[in-house]
This record gives structure tokens, sequence and C-alpha cells, in this order.
């Protein structure tokens, strides 16, 4: 539970707030990411996605009642690992709807 501001460093598409990698099971509930203008900071003023799935081998996510805000990419999670078995229910996206998401794995 909590927020996390993720915009410093260059470029863009290196800032996400969650990297989800390796194997087993991670579970976020009740986060707020965002990202914005510091001032004690050298701040990019957004992040790329608010979570990051990596690798190749089996894993598992859930998020639940979570919200995501000014992230760049089209949907909050960018998945590279087609492995990953991924439930995303109850959040909220960078446009203040309803976000929901799954992926089986293989």
């Amino acid at each position: 539970n909590g927020s996390i501001i993720a915009n410093c460093g260059a470029p863009l598409e290196d800032i996400h707030p969650f990297v989800v990698t390796g194997c087993g099971h991670t579970a976020i509930a009740n986060v707020i990411a965002f990202s914005g203008k510091n001032g004690a900071l050298t701040a990019v003023g957004q992040s790329e996605d608010f979570i990051l799935v990596e690798g190749d081998a089996p894993l598992s996510l859930t998020v639940t009642g979570c919200r995501a805000a000014n992230y760049h990419a089209s949907h909050p999670i960018t998945v590279k690992n087609p492995k990953a078995r991924i439930a995303v229910t109850s959040s909220i996206d960078k446009t203040w709807n309803l976000y929901e998401f799954h992926q089986s794995g293989n």
C-alpha cells in the first residue's frame, strides 16, 4: 500500500514505477503511482508505464485497486514476458477509466 513517484532518469522509456521479472508471484494492492515535477530531483514529469513485466520464466502477477497516472504508454502495463500470468482488477488508468487486464501465459 502507498504511493510511488517514478519520474527520474532518461530516456523516458527506461522509467517504470514497477519492474517485475524472474519467477514466483508478485501481488500489488492499493498503490498510486504517478509522475510529476519535483524540485528536489531532475524530473522527466512522467513514466513510460505503470508496470513493466519482463523475462522469460513463468511468473504470476496480481494487481488490485491501483491507480496509474502520468504514464506515456497507451496501456499501464507493458508485457515483454509471454509466460507471465497476469490479473489486473479494479484499477484505474491515466484517463481515470476502470482498467482490467488478464493474460494466461504460455
